[in-house]
């Protein structure tokens, strides 16, 4: 068994709750826009990575990088980094992790069993 000592304290990112996510495709493979009407969207930018967690389109679930940031935090242009390309989906609850505050920087890829340090 290997120990590994975390000097750069890896994490999941800090997780937001948003009761109103849209993810919207209009076709262009992977750039996706990701919106709430709520402005419940975390403070990200560009470049940061975040994750889609709990969406009941398993498409949409996955790892994305942020290209463009509208303020306040109502719609973020991305492109999806792992598994399938999701079609648009309507608004409903979901988890995202990752913000500027607290980043990103480790991912987990059960399905396809890799793992990413960001």
């Amino acid at each position: 068994m290997a120990l590994i000592t975390d000097p750069d304290f890896l994490s999941q990112g800090a997780s937001t709750a948003v009761s109103d996510l849209v993810v919207t495709n209009p076709g262009s493979g992977a750039d996706i826009t990701l919106s709430s009407g709520g402005a419940e969207l975390p403070a990200v930018a560009v470049d940061d990575f975040i994750e889609v967690r709990d969406h009941s389109d398993a498409d949409a679930n996955g790892l994305y990088q942020v290209v463009t940031v509208t303020t306040p935090n109502t719609t973020l242009e991305v492109n999806k980094l792992t598994g399938n390309v999701p079609a648009t989906a309507g608004s409903e609850a979901a988890t995202i992790l990752g913000s500027t505050a607290v980043p990103k920087s480790v991912f987990f890829d059960a399905l396809d069993r890799l793992g990413y340090l960001l």
